[in-house]
């Protein structure tokens, strides 16, 4: 697990997941077939408790350019700038199974932030992100190292 800082935020668009965890390779499909360039973007998988204890997950893409939502009729989200503890998946399709665990082991962190979205960064077809904001996150260096 190491700390990697998210130098500004992240505005990401997509669309929930409705049907967790079950869907969420139908919804990436589809978002990236919406996109006109899908394949050469940066793709997240955004996830939280809502206070009924229902998990709410949410497949996005980072924005090119301003409104992007609005012109796929999709919604919008905000990565937050701030560090975050990472740990790193390689082969991540063999490993769906593990994401899960990685991150129950990232909240044992007493660094993290309880209250921020689970984060998974697809990074390229073998590397992938789970990522949580720490306490610091608001407080945290401002340099772009993303």
């Amino acid at each position: 697990m190491e700390k990697y800082i998210v130098g500004s935020n992240i505005k990401v668009f997509g669309m929930e997941v409705s049907t967790f965890p079950e869907g969420i390779p139908q919804v990436f499909n589809s978002l990236m077939n919406k996109i006109t360039d899908g394949p050469r973007r940066d793709y997240y998988g955004i996830s939280y408790m809502t206070n009924d204890g229902k998990i709410f997950y949410f497949a996005a893409t980072a924005e090119k350019e301003n409104s992007e939502a609005g012109k796929y009729d999709l919604d919008s989200f905000t990565i937050e700038k701030g560090e975050y503890l990472v740990q790193s998946i390689a082969d991540w399709k063999q490993k769906i199974d593990t994401i899960n665990c990685v991150f129950h082991e990232l909240m044992q962190d007493e660094r993290i932030d309880k209250d921020k979205p689970c984060i998974e960064w697809y990074k390229s077809e073998n590397e992938m992100w789970c990522m949580i904001g720490t306490k610091q996150t608001a407080n945290a260096d401002a340099g772009d190292k993303r």
